[in-house]
Order: structure tokens, then sequence, then C-alpha cells
């Protein structure tokens, strides 16, 4: 399934949304594996131990990780059945994204959703790195949230819903509007 019109419409900045485990982190690394100039931010991925999601972890696309949530932490705020590592976010994702926006051709952040929002820090450093000129390639949950519907309605947000029906095709597309971003914003 091709972009619709409004799909490829430009947008400084593209969020995917969709489905938990629809591929949209997927999406997104076989993006930046493809992506030509220098990507910097970051991703998530699930802990599992023994089959069973235990928590969920950072990674930098320069190789540094860290715990986003897990259910064996005993403090931070409480998702469902897991603590939120604070600390973690604003020591490994804000810095990265904040790197990123100086240094790279094209932001990552994977994802913008309930855990990450719970550091105000992170907050910033995602409005900072949407309102800079580098373009961002992103995750965005579904969910309502007064933080995340800011977000939606900026000018300068692309939202691209990711399903099994798209998902294969979406990285080559993805590149393709990155770079006519890229080529509007250097006029």
């Amino acid at each position: 399934m091709a972009l619709t019109d409004s799909e490829q419409q430009i947008g400084y900045n593209i969020l995917l949304t969709g489905a938990p485990g629809c591929g949209k982190t997927t999406v997104i690394m076989h993006t930046v594996e493809a992506f030509e100039g220098q990507a910097g931010g970051f991703y998530t991925q699930e802990i599992r131990e023994r089959g069973r999601r235990v928590g969920f972890g950072i990674k930098t696309l320069a190789g540094q990780s860290g715990i986003l949530a897990h259910t064996d932490l005993s403090d931070g705020p409480k998702i469902s059945k897991y603590r939120v590592n604070i600390r973690d976010i604003e020591q490994i994702a804000v810095p990265a994204l904040q790197q990123a926006g100086q240094e790279a051709d094209l932001i990552i952040c994977d994802e913008i959703a309930s855990m990450e929002l719970c550091s105000e820090g992170f907050k910033t450093a995602v409005w900072e790195a949407l309102d800079c000129s580098t373009p961002l390639l992103g995750t965005i949950q579904r969910k309502r949230h007064p933080f995340l519907d800011r977000i939606r309605q900026l000018d300068t947000v692309k939202i691209i819903q990711v399903s099994p029906d798209n998902r294969d095709k979406l990285p080559g597309q993805l590149l393709s509007l990155i770079r006519t971003i890229g080529a509007e914003s250097r006029r």
C-alpha cells in the first residue's frame, strides 16, 4: 500500500503510529539502515526473560543502552506492571536526542509514549527536537494524552499509520520523504 496524497505532504517530522507490535520500530530500524546520512537518537526494545516480556530497554544509535522500564524496579512511576526508570531516560534518551539535533542529519525518537512522558526532561527534549531544523523520524503512541495531542496538531508533523499491509514498503517511502524534506529545508 503506497502513501496517500495527504501522507506525502511534507512535514519536517515524521511520526509513525499503530497498534502495539505492528512493526513501527522495525520500520524505523530498516529506514535507518538504508539512510545515507548520519542518524542519531534512540530506539526502544522489549526485554524478555524465559520468553516473557519483563521490561523495555533504551538503546542509542551510538550504542549506549539502559532500562526504560522493568518489572523488577522498585522505584519510579508505575505504568501497568512496569516501573519507569526516569534516570536512564534523562541520562541516555534525552542526551541522544539533543546530540542528534546538533550533529545528525536525521533524529530518531522511538518512542514518544506514556513511559517516556514520565520525564519532564524528555518532554522538553522532544519539543526541542521537533522544533529544530533537523528532520525527526519517530513513533508516537496512539493513546490520547495532552502532550501527544499537541504534537499531533503541529503543522511540521506528519503522522503515518503502520499496519501489516504497509510496513514492508514504508522504509523506502520514508527514505524518499526524508530526502524531500532535506531538499526543502536546504532551499
